[in-house]
């Protein structure tokens, strides 16, 4: 499958007004946490794709100091509450990219990953928006080339539509053994607001995980 080179970003940069402590160190530190083609050359990177305000990455790069996280996030309020946070929690293994995961991989062409996270991504409920959602077959297509061995994907919505369009996709190239499709039986040890407010609604949330050959 072809890789499409336009993409287009839908929604808002900016979503709400930035504190001005944070907006300072968005300035500031954002350049400090910069996502360079040389962290690649690391052991252990670990990709979350629209990381929000940021609560899941800090939470993971705490506790697993030995791995690099890089953070996709196109929108300036998160991209400014992660800078801050990755400042006061004086933490060196987190990296922020400042857009969407296109630009990202058009970037770092050659970049790879030992695992990633997609947490409760945009579901775009209506059908005529079903097309502006990360995940499709080019999406699926970039990861297969860009994985390592025995990497894993971790996919969470609480969309139950977006869920099972994402389980067709998947499971119709499953054919090929490129990859491993089960159900993630363990719980995510941290949420973020999405997940709670999910828990809040009494939506069912539906997890995947998949592990490339």
């Amino acid at each position: 499958m072809k890789t499409n080179n336009k993409k287009t970003f839908f929604g808002r940069i900016k979503a709400r007004p930035i504190p001005d402590f944070k907006s300072q160190n968005l300035k500031k530190f954002l350049s400090k946490y910069k996502v360079t083609k040389a962290l690649f050359k690391k052991k252990r990177i670990i990709i979350e794709i629209g990381f929000g305000m940021g609560e899941h990455l800090i939470y993971q790069a705490k506790k697993f100091k030995h791995k690099t996280f890089i953070g996709i996030e196109p929108f300036i309020n998160g991209q400014s509450n992660l800078a801050w946070l990755c400042n006061i929690n004086k933490l060196k293994n987190i990296y922020i990219y400042p857009g969407i995961f296109d630009n990202f991989v058009k970037k770092f062409n050659k970049f790879s990953f030992d695992e990633m996270f997609i947490l409760f991504p945009d579901p775009w409920p209506k059908k005529r928006h079903h097309k502006r959602r990360l995940i499709n077959n080019n999406f699926i297509d970039i990861i297969l080339k860009h994985a390592k061995k025995k990497a894993k994907v971790h996919f969470t919505t609480d969309n139950n539509d977006y869920f099972a369009q994402t389980k067709d996709l998947l499971s119709n190239i499953d054919k090929t053994k490129s990859f491993k499709l089960t159900k993630q039986i363990r719980k995510l040890k941290f949420k973020t607001k999405y997940h709670l407010r999910a828990e809040r609604l009494k939506n069912r949330i539906n997890s995947l995980e998949i592990i490339i050959h």
